[in-house]
């Protein structure tokens, strides 16, 4: 399957400098956009967690384009968050897409229970989600590479966000990541990922 997870960038410097009630509105908007973008495109809603949404897209779902699907959302929600507009991002967000095995079921013991993704691949778009600057799509190699072999189209589709080659050293991962950074074409990303 493929996993996105979209964070807000700055959230502990926006929410000091906004009124609760405000910092709540800004969330809820997001929320909507995301959830509105995200099953859109044939994902399932993971979970909100505080200024992170998590979307799953799940072959079962969305298809065996899942890897295009996840890739055209993050592009759909920087657009709709306004990441391309000469005004910047109403809301501003960063982006990791990891393909890979996982484990999905539920989890959790007697009333309390959840379903989810688990495994090292669903901690791998977790980390490229915090290496994502402002306007940042940090993809792994696996989507990259099934974007470009699963479709003509889709490999188009690639062509119409800039994109740069990086390694990066990611939290808890013992080997250097040779990733792929699309953001949206003539936007200038914001290189300091602060949370």
């Amino acid at each position: 399957m493929t996993m996105l997870f979209v964070d807000m960038r700055d959230s502990t410097k926006t929410g000091e400098n906004m009124k609760p009630g405000d910092f709540r509105e800004l969330l809820n908007r997001f929320y909507t956009v995301a959830t509105n973008t995200l099953t859109a495109n044939g994902a399932w809603i993971d979970k909100f967690l505080g200024d992170e949404a998590i979307g799953l897209f799940v072959p079962g779902f969305a298809g065996d384009d899942h890897a295009y699907l996840a890739l055209k959302s993050a592009k759909d929600l920087l657009e709709a968050t306004g990441h391309n507009s000469t005004d910047g991002p109403w809301i501003p967000l960063g982006i990791g897409i990891n393909t890979g095995t996982t484990f999905m079921g539920s989890v959790g013991s007697g009333n309390v229970t959840d379903i989810t993704a688990l495994g090292d691949e669903v901690n791998l778009a977790a980390r490229l989600c915090s290496a994502a600057g402002v306007g940042e799509i940090v993809l792994s190699d696996t989507v990259y590479q099934a974007i470009q072999t699963s479709n003509e189209n889709h490999g188009r589709f690639i062509d119409e966000l800039d994109i740069e080659t990086r390694t990066l050293e990611l939290k808890g991962k013992s080997k250097l990541q040779d990733v792929f950074v699309a953001t949206i074409k003539g936007e200038q990303p914001v290189h300091n990922k602060g949370q």
